[in-house]
């Protein structure tokens, strides 16, 4: 998975257009999923790496699955409200979102305290 479609996946859910500048494109996905889209594609091939997506209990993690963990650390919405952004139902969001969180906190110490500095003091 590479920036790009991390970008477009993004927007997707987002409902708005990728056709406007980059400082607004940066601005509104930073807005929702607190990070860059080339940051979620590194963490997203990080996770790959580790191996963690081989103990998921359907076999099947999405992209759209980091993107709700992420959706789900930055705007801490109820469940209800993050199945209707994510057009799925709760226990999809619940199930994805927190596999994915979990595979983040088994990462390199290194990169989770990254993470930490980035989402809450930026």
């Amino acid at each position: 998975m590479n920036t790009l479609h991390f970008e477009k996946l993004g927007f997707n859910f987002i409902g708005k257009s990728t056709k406007t500048n980059e400082v607004t494109k940066h601005r509104r996905f930073f807005a929702f999923f607190g990070a860059s889209p080339k940051f979620v594609a590194f963490l997203w091939s990080e996770l790959v790496k580790s191996g963690w997506f081989n103990f998921a209990p359907t076999k099947i993690v999405k992209p759209s699955h980091l993107l709700m963990a992420l959706n789900f650390l930055k705007c801490y919405n109820v469940e209800e409200v993050n199945a209707l952004f994510f057009n799925c139902d709760e226990k999809t969001f619940r199930q994805g979102s927190w596999f994915v969180l979990k595979g983040i906190a088994k990462l390199s110490k290194k990169i989770v305290s990254f993470l930490f500095v980035y989402f809450f003091y930026f």
